[in-house]
This record gives C-alpha cells, structure tokens and sequence, in this order.
C-alpha cells in the first residue's frame, strides 16, 4: 500500500463575511476524484469508515439507526449467519471495481486492504484503460455548499455571488486551506 501520510489538498474557498458560510470552493481534480469516489463505497464500508475515522478523532460519528445497525451487526455472533460466511460480506462489503483508477487517496483503503483479494476475477473495465482518476488531471472545479460540481467557467464566480445576494466583493473573503487525508 502506497504511503499516505503526507498527503495533501488544497482548497480556495469564498466565504461570506457576515453569516461564515462557505459560498463556493475550488478544487483540483485529485479532490474532486476524492469527492466522486464516495459514490462507489458500500454502506457498509462507509459505517466502518466513519467508525474507524471516530475512534482515531476520539468523536465517533452517529447517522441515526445506521450506526446502531452497523454496531449490532458487527457483534453479532457468525453463527446467526447463513453458514457463517456473510457477515464479512454485510459489515465489510467490497468497494465497487475501479480497475484503471488511480486516486490519490484511498479511502477506507487502510481497513480494506485488510481483507482477502481473491486475483482470479473477471475483468471489468474496458482493455486499455489506464485512466488517473475520474476526472481530467489539468481540470480544475467549483464546488457550491450543497455539493454541485462545476467546470471552473468565466463567469460562474460572478452568478453564484449574485445568486446568494452579494454584489460587493467586500462582502467575501477568500481563504485558502491545506487539508490532510483526515480532514477530506
């Protein structure tokens, strides 16, 4: 497993000055391909995930009955299993096949990579792919506060302030931010 520890991204974000409300963000696309690649986990990796990352960050998240269903699960005894072999498959499912993409960061690559790969599968991705991640690598996006992911595009900056009621740059500020591999 590559090394992650110093692994980084950078952030530009326009806040509003008054409510500390993140406007919009820009990110290169080694972020971006973070953010997309949380569509392909499981459920069930996402709960380990974010259980792991709680007892690193001593704050264990709660996502209502989610967490208490995971939690029971995990405890449960194999035997309540049919012949004692699906709770991996429940509690630890396998992330959805990236074959070709190379992300800068894993994640849930540290608890997975705990669990047997099986080197005899079909293949999946077309022969030939050899892509870097999902997006493009000179791409560069703007990201709103609900999520929405744009191509940086004249223009946008300006809508967006305009849409949210600011008309005086005076009104923003940008700040830029390091983030490691535990804050995305």
């Amino acid at each position: 497993m590559p090394d992650t520890s110093n692994i980084s991204f950078s952030l530009t974000a326009l806040i509003d000055k008054e409510s500390k409300k993140v406007l919009l963000a820009e990110a290169d696309n080694d972020f971006i391909d973070i953010l997309l690649s949380f569509m392909t986990l499981p459920l069930g990796t996402i709960m380990k995930v974010l259980l792991y990352h709680g007892e690193v960050a001593a704050a264990v998240p709660v996502i209502g009955s989610l967490t208490t269903l995971y939690r029971g699960l995990s405890v449960l005894s194999d035997y309540h299993f049919w012949e004692g072999r699906f709770k991996p498959q429940v509690i630890s499912p396998r992330r959805y096949e990236m074959d070709g993409v190379k992300l800068k960061l894993q994640i849930g690559s540290e608890i997975m990579d705990a669990i047997p790969n099986c080197s005899k599968r079909p293949r999946t991705a077309p022969i030939g792919f050899g892509g870097e991640g999902f997006t493009e690598k000179s791409a560069s996006f703007m990201i709103s506060d609900d999520l929405k992911i744009v191509p940086v595009e004249p223009g946008y900056v300006r809508q967006t302030l305009t849409n949210v009621g600011i008309t005086e740059m005076d009104k923003a500020e940008i700040r830029t931010r390091t983030l490691d591999k535990y804050e995305v």
